[in-house]
């Protein structure tokens, strides 16, 4: 099995990811934002966060909105190869270091099945929101995910990845739930480059077998 240690002593080895430039996690990050972009409307005025935000394509590609974009993540080895050092900054999603409603987004992009109280993080991400919080997470339905979290102990809490999971977690006090929904088809650091050519040509909504569940909550004051 897995736990917070250990998943922190993984992140912080040599874990093996494709960097930000390869074609891949750059069509991967490009369309997810695009997606992003279409229901929230990223401007030059959105104060973003980016929770777990690892080595970083999902910070580099949304600054391409030229949103004021910053990102934490709690692995250092991760923040080294991050492409805007001067925008990151080591952090624990379980304390993140802003005051209450100082971003207007917030984002975690496959980060909760890492941690071992979800739902704590995802709390705090709320709390420094002003308005939204987006969270993608593996579909423990799509049969890849599932093999791949029964047969990598690292993975192991993709098994409890659903949108029941997902939605018991978000409708926490003053949140409201506007979308959640299932989508993409690549994985940005395992998918071969000839299975690419052909997953990349399907719609990104994808209700059954998408790789990730997109949730979407809002706050009901607001």
């Amino acid at each position: 099995m897995t736990d917070d240690a250990k998943q922190r002593e993984y992140w912080n080895s040599q874990v093996h990811t494709r960097p930000y430039s390869h074609a891949i996690v750059k069509f991967f990050a490009e369309q997810r934002l695009k997606h992003i972009n279409s229901l929230l409307n990223i401007s030059t005025e959105t104060r973003l966060l980016d929770v777990g935000c690892g080595d970083g394509f999902s910070t580099y590609y949304a600054s391409d909105y030229k949103a004021k974009i910053f990102g934490v993540d709690r692995s250092l080895y991760m923040l080294n190869k991050h492409p805007l050092r001067s925008q990151v900054a080591c952090g624990n999603a379980y304390h993140l270091p802003f005051r209450d409603r100082y971003f207007d987004v917030v984002w975690s992009w496959e980060l909760l099945h890492h941690l071992s109280e979800p739902k704590a993080a995802l709390r705090e991400m709320q709390r420094v929101s002003r308005k939204f919080v987006v969270i993608f997470e593996p579909n423990r339905y799509n049969p890849a995910l599932f093999l791949y979290g029964l047969l990598k102990k690292e993975e192991r809490w993709v098994l409890r990845s659903s949108r029941k999971f997902l939605r018991e977690a978000a409708t926490q006090g003053g949140w409201e739930i506007c979308l959640i929904e299932n989508c993409g088809a690549i994985l940005p650091n395992a998918t071969p480059t000839l299975l690419f050519k052909l997953l990349r040509r399907l719609p990104f909504r994808l209700p059954l077998l998408g790789i990730s569940t997109l949730l979407l909550t809002k706050r009901r004051d607001d």
